[in-house]
């Protein structure tokens, strides 16, 4: 049961990934297209900006999510009851201090950005509300996704998806207003989770939601002591990944954003879509590591850790080669970015991705404790050298930054704490692993690169998707005969014969 609710969950993240990946490259197109570059900048910064705000969220739903793993095997409503009340509660007051808090930035929005933008104040506060109304209405999809039955909302998620990107396009075809595209996604939304909160009602109807009885005190303090580890974990990640688009913003400009925001774009929904495949598997191995041993364990990540490596280095490899031609296809030359600051973002993709099976263990065994001094340095490094180098170099500078902040940190010292003390051995078969991961990118990169330069082909789509299937069979290739020996390569090839033949039957 558990292995199929994982396959369920995995299937049910891509199908709405997917739909979201293509409606959202329509809606951006138009987008662009009829409101341009400058507000396409606001749209990135104002979404870092909330990012950044929505730290006070930060540990409580994986601390909750990890308390629930027990009580949902052992069906116990009781304990089921006290925890989504507690989690209810804890909600309602990060919705109030995430609006106060949102509320009081406004006065300092115009120095946050070079250019000048009508209604400015009016566009924070639709993107403002957008983000904390949902906190008051969303707290029961944890109970769902901990039980891992979240691929039941797939239909939800598909149908609201659709609706709002086809209001959207219509708006801004018709319209061509801001204000109206804001608007319609903030009403999609709050209908969206209005609708979700009653599903999941009707599906736990044994659940009282609003329990008189409260945690006991030992449990509370647990739970609170996971908070806080969470939030020392947490706050170094927003840092990094909400930074970027609020120093360009200042140090740059906004338009400078917007060419940005479209690379990053398209690497944030790859990853969502890769990370999508992980998310299913987090409660899954929550719940077998309640009755298995290090060794057990240790060997689950690694089946992970090496999936991980499949979807991120071919991707990453595809981002260097070719994310250049297909922005050119979809927008055209003037919105290229030149080769060092692509390079840059692909290499921190890759370098994000890797922390993603870590992610899954420390989330789904509570391991929250040992490495979050690991977060906070690297937040420190990033922004301190996004700061200085990004006033020497621009976008570079502030790409550059996060590179480094990663290499120096967490890149090693993340899967040094796990193999430590969750798998109790040494981390140095995962480097070695991992250094010859890297070994592999190169090797395709270079040697894709030497194919494509003998390519004489006149049209940029056909070229375009030659090259994609070039790619890929020059990484199947490489990994094949680099991995063919491991475990972890057996196991997958292993599963995909098996999947690909049930399918031939």
């Amino acid at each position: 049961m558990r292995t199929q609710n994982s396959i369920l969950n995995m299937k049910s993240n891509f199908l709405i990934l997917i739909t979201q990946t293509i409606l959202s490259f329509v809606v951006r197109t138009i987008f662009i297209k009829e409101l341009g570059k400058t507000y396409l900048g606001l749209d990135g910064l104002f979404l870092n900006i909330l990012n950044i705000l929505s730290i006070a969220e930060l540990g409580i739903s994986s601390a909750i999510s990890f308390c629930l793993y027990k009580p949902l095997k052992e069906e116990d409503i009781e304990k089921i009851s006290i925890l989504m009340t507690c989690y209810k509660k804890l909600y309602y007051i990060i919705g109030t201090i995430m609006t106060a808090i949102g509320l009081l930035i406004m006065p300092f929005l115009q120095y946050m950005i070079k250019d000048t933008v009508e209604n400015l104040y009016l566009i924070y506060i639709l993107y403002l509300l957008s983000t904390t109304t949902l906190y008051f209405i969303s707290y029961k999809e944890i109970l769902i996704m901990a039980d891992q039955k979240n691929y039941k909302l797939t239909w939800i998620n598909f149908l609201f998806t659709i609706i709002m990107y086809g209001m959207q396009v219509l708006v801004l075809i018709q319209y061509n207003s801001f204000i109206l595209y804001l608007i319609i996604q903030l009403i999609v939304k709050i209908l969206q989770k209005i609708f979700i909160s009653r599903y999941i009602t009707k599906q736990y109807q044994k659940i009282d939601f609003n329990a008189k009885k409260e945690l006991e005190k030992e449990e509370l303090n647990g739970i609170k002591r996971n908070i806080k580890f969470l939030f020392f974990n947490k706050i170094g990640d927003l840092c990094i990944y909400c930074t970027d688009n609020i120093l360009i913003s200042k140090i740059v400009n906004l338009i400078t954003v917007g060419l940005y925001s479209n690379y990053s774009s398209v690497v944030t929904i790859t990853r969502s879509i890769i990370n999508g495949v992980f998310t299913g598997i987090t409660a899954s191995f929550g719940n077998f590591a309640i009755d298995s041993n290090e060794e057990s364990k240790k060997n689950i990540f690694e089946i992970m850790d090496f999936i991980r490596f499949i979807l991120y280095g071919l991707c990453t490899i595809g981002f260097i080669l070719l994310i250049n031609t297909f922005v050119q296809i979809w927008l055209g030359k003037s919105f290229l970015l030149n080769k060092t600051n692509v390079f840059i973002i692909c290499l921190n993709f890759y370098l994000m991705g890797t922390q993603v099976p870590i992610e899954v263990v420390k989330q789904a065994l509570g391991f929250y404790n040992r490495d979050r001094i690991v977060a906070l340095m690297q937040a420190v490094v990033n922004l301190i050298l996004s700061i200085l180098l990004g006033i020497k170099f621009g976008l570079t500078g502030i790409l550059i930054s996060t590179t480094i902040s990663y290499i120096i940190l967490p890149y090693w010292l993340r899967p040094y704490y796990i193999y430590k003390y969750i798998f109790k051995t040494k981390v140095l078969t995962y480097l070695k692993r991992e250094i010859l991961n890297l070994i592999a990118i190169c090797i395709v990169v270079i040697i894709s690169e030497y194919i494509f330069t003998f390519m004489s082909i006149n049209s940029i789509i056909i070229r375009f998707i030659i090259e994609i299937i070039l790619t890929m069979l020059l990484f199947a290739i490489v990994v094949t005969i680099l991995y063919h020996k491991t475990k972890e390569f057996k196991f997958v090839y292993e599963y995909c014969r098996e999947k690909l033949n049930k399918r031939i039957e």
